[in-house]
């Protein structure tokens, strides 16, 4: 991870900075049943959530600076009443995100499962895999599209949830691959058959 860090700070100070990991979800893939703990459950957008869901994706502590005028900016209301998906517990605070939104590719248009978020106070229960699996779910009931999500190399508990999830690492950039390396082989050799399986596969 090292050797990946450096480079990612040479590709700033040449102007040239190394793309997000991109993974795929196979359209054939089943999606996992994943319940949520006793005391949370999952629901949809509602008008008013706005302010609750910037405090969340604030909260991860790793998806940047958000408020309304980003939320507008990264169009994530596209689908949000109806594709953006919440985990809350019993106090009604939300605790877990994560969306669908429609996006344009080189592949074509494609809904991008994405701002996965867990607040830091819950994280270790399986919320972010039981949202993202939501999110998931909804896209079969969408026009059929490709899947895909971004998400960064130090991120590891997260890659670790989307490759049981059943996402696809992309190996398609220069910088894919040797960064792909580098992650499988801190994650172990229980992550090995997700490394040999995969590779090449969208």
């Amino acid at each position: 991870m090292f050797r990946t860090l450096v480079k990612k700070l040479l590709g700033l100070q040449r102007g040239a900075p190394d793309p997000q990991l991109l993974m795929w979800f196979p359209c054939d893939q089943s999606i996992p049943e994943q319940s949520v703990p006793k005391g949370f459950v999952h629901r949809p957008f509602k008008g008013g959530d706005e302010i609750a869901w910037c405090e969340l994706l604030n909260a991860n502590g790793q998806l940047g600076v958000w408020d309304s005028a980003r939320m507008e900016n990264e169009q994530l209301k596209v689908l949000a009443e109806d594709g953006q998906r919440f985990v809350s517990n019993v106090d009604g605070k939300l605790v877990a995100c994560a969306g669908v939104y429609d996006r344009e590719r080189v592949e074509g248009p494609c809904w991008e499962i994405g701002w996965i978020a867990v607040d830091p106070a819950h994280q270790g229960l399986g919320l972010g895999g039981s949202v993202a699996a939501e999110a998931l779910r909804l896209t079969r009931r969408l026009t059929k599209r490709p899947v895909y999500l971004l998400t960064d190399d130090f991120r590891i508990p997260a890659i670790k949830t989307y490759l049981k999830l059943g996402f696809i690492p992309d190996w398609s950039h220069p910088s894919y691959e040797e960064r792909w390396k580098e992650i499988f082989a801190s994650l172990g050799s229980s992550y090995a058959q997700y490394e040999c399986a995969q590779k090449g596969r969208k």
